[in-house]
């Protein structure tokens, strides 16, 4: 009986030890708390395949800065050859390169289309395209490099540098105008795309 008596006591106070008693708890400490992990930035800043941050293909000139004007002599009016192009950090499974510039400001007007660029080169120097690349036509009817030449009183154009990354060969049509060609390769279904943009003031 008093075996009994002595549990029943245990029990209220557990009872009233484990109730609410209006006092705020404490915050757990740093120790007491999980986290959920994040994505976790590379650690190769070399950009290298594999890596868990992926580095965005870049196109860049060293003759003119991103919507900067072209100079004079990548136009009509100046010695009208192509500008220097340089690009980084092209994605896996690109098997060849191809580039367009296209008057943004007269409906796509095709300057220049270059396709079979070998994916082991960087760039293009001034005025010449990469061993093997193919130029094909632009919207003046001529093949090659055509420099921007906006009409007098058309106000302020830009001029749209496209490289696509492609995984297989465009085969553009051998008998296709500027036009054609140009979208035909606008629909291909590039691994990656990247754009410089350089503007050209008309004329008044």
């Amino acid at each position: 009986m008093l075996r009994m008596t002595a549990c029943a006591g245990l029990m209220v106070v557990l009872a009233v030890s484990c109730g609410a008693d209006d006092r705020e708890m404490r915050p757990p400490s740093a120790s007491q708390t999980t986290t959920t992990p994040t994505t976790a930035a590379a650690a190769d800043t070399g950009g290298g395949v594999g890596t868990a941050t992926e580095l965005v293909m870049q196109l860049t000139s060293t003759g003119f800065g991103a919507d900067q004007p072209i100079p004079e002599q990548y136009t009509c009016q100046g010695r009208d050859v192509s500008p220097p192009l340089e690009w980084a950090n092209l994605p896996a499974g690109v098997t060849e390169l191809a580039v367009a510039m296209v008057d943004r400001d007269a409906e796509n007007f095709v300057h220049w289309l270059v396709t079979g660029i070998p994916p082991t080169v960087g760039g293009m120097a001034e005025g010449e395209v990469p061993a093997g690349a193919v130029e094909g036509p632009n919207s003046f009817g001529n093949d090659g490099w055509a420099g921007p030449c906006p009409p007098d009183g058309s106000g302020l154009h830009h001029y749209e540098f496209r490289l696509l990354a492609l995984s297989e060969p465009p085969n553009l049509e051998a008998d296709a105008d500027a036009t054609a060609a140009y979208e035909q390769l606008a629909r291909l279904p590039a691994v990656a795309t990247a754009i410089l943009t350089g503007t050209v003031a008309a004329a008044s």
